[in-house]
């Protein structure tokens, strides 16, 4: 699940949330216009989602090891 706040001051308030369905340990996550990029230390997978609509990965990145971060780079 990835949560949205609004920050005001030193406070936040949630408000929406992104169910990412089959996720399992994610430490961190890419935002890259309307795609998340998730690595899973669990399954050792990295999952595409759309965003902010979630759901089930539309692909699948398989044969990784503890996967824990990631970032997007697009060639020019």
């Amino acid at each position: 699940m990835i949560y949205q706040f609004t920050i005001s001051q030193s406070y936040g308030t949630k408000v929406g949330s992104t169910p990412l369905t089959g996720s399992s340990d994610v430490n961190q996550f890419w935002k890259q216009g309307k795609t998340v990029v998730e690595p899973d230390e669990v399954t050792s997978d990295v999952y595409f989602f759309n965003y902010p609509a979630g759901g089930s990965p539309t692909k699948t990145i398989t044969g990784l090891r503890f996967p824990t971060g990631a970032t997007v780079s697009k060639s020019p």
